[in-house]
């Protein structure tokens, strides 16, 4: 894998290094083609195996079993002699050629400046982000999302604050919870929106438990290990405020009943300094639907999907 100015012409370029553009990039490069990767971290790896910065000297990197797939991705790009790196750098446009239809140019900014690629070919591997929630004191400092805080664990072994309080809807909370207490941080408590019952809906799916094994079985091994250090972990539940004017000292938590209403008349106060949410993802379809791809709007799966 290089990493020199890439060139303004290409065959095929990769919007995005996470696990599906690393393992397209490999796959692409092995049947011949010449393969541009663009992405705006240091190294490839993307939100999910978050490699720390070449300058950096990390001790036991990831080291559980789950992510020996994402560093062995890593290990093949780094080798490839047909896969050109573009890194630290982020398209901010992806536009149809107006004399060649057949062929795509990406706008990219990066380095201190802005330069061109146009390619034959362009899949955009971009991934997702976070939803931002609003809720009175939301732009409170200390208020984070989930993911922002796995980031610097991740990629900088920072933890971020002193007592979390994770707030959210998805099971990426558990997980950053476990790994802020493996780091030295202290958890207020792991807190979710939805009923406990619907959670454990997908117990009820053999199929599931059997297709994704290794991942259940190190989801469940976090929560177990949340119950062992008394971690509370409270289910119909949701923020409503913040506690603190110039910084986070405390959440104001309140009931969801049965209709899914808020119940602003139940309310619970917990303690903290760093507020960590998690409600969902939002696809990241921004530069396919610039190139004009056909697309639909589905709330229930994070917005605007590219058909």
């Amino acid at each position: 894998m290089t990493h020199e100015t890439p060139e303004s012409d290409a065959e095929f370029v990769i919007v995005g290094a996470g696990p599906a553009g690393m393992r397209a990039a490999i796959d692409a490069a092995g049947h011949g083609l010449k393969v541009i990767v663009i992405d705006e971290q240091d190294q490839p790896g993307g939100q999910i195996y978050r490699r720390p910065p070449q300058a950096f000297s990390v001790k036991n990197w990831l080291p559980e079993k789950i992510y020996e797939s994402g560093r062995l991705l890593h290990r093949q790009v780094t080798d490839h002699e047909k896969i050109q790196f573009v890194h630290s750098s982020s398209v901010i446009g992806l536009f149809k050629e107006v004399a060649d239809h057949r062929r795509f140019r990406l706008v990219v900014n990066g380095k201190g400046r802005c330069f061109d690629i146009r390619a034959n070919h362009v899949l955009v591997a971009t991934g997702c982000h976070e939803l931002p929630v609003l809720f009175p004191g939301w732009t409170t400092p200390g208020v984070m999302l989930a993911g922002g805080v796995q980031v610097m664990l991740k990629s900088q072994q920072i933890v971020p604050g002193e007592t979390f309080l994770f707030v959210g809807a998805h099971p990426l909370q558990l997980i950053v919870a476990e790994q802020i207490q493996r780091a030295g941080g202290r958890v207020a408590g792991v807190v979710f929106a939805q009923p406990l019952q619907r959670l454990l809906t997908v117990l009820k799916s053999p199929a599931t438990m059997l297709g994704q094994a290794p991942r259940m079985t190190y989801f469940f091994n976090v929560l177990r290990k949340l119950r062992k250090s008394r971690t509370p972990i409270i289910f119909g539940t949701t923020i409503v405020g913040v506690e603190g004017a110039q910084a986070v000292s405390g959440a104001v938590l309140a009931e969801i009943d049965g209709s899914g209403a808020v119940d602003a008349t139940r309310t619970t106060r917990l303690r903290c300094d760093r507020l960590a949410l998690c409600f969902n993802f939002v696809a990241s379809s921004e530069l396919p639907r610039q190139a004009g791809a056909d697309c639909h709007w589905s709330a229930s799966c994070g917005g605007w999907l590219i058909r």
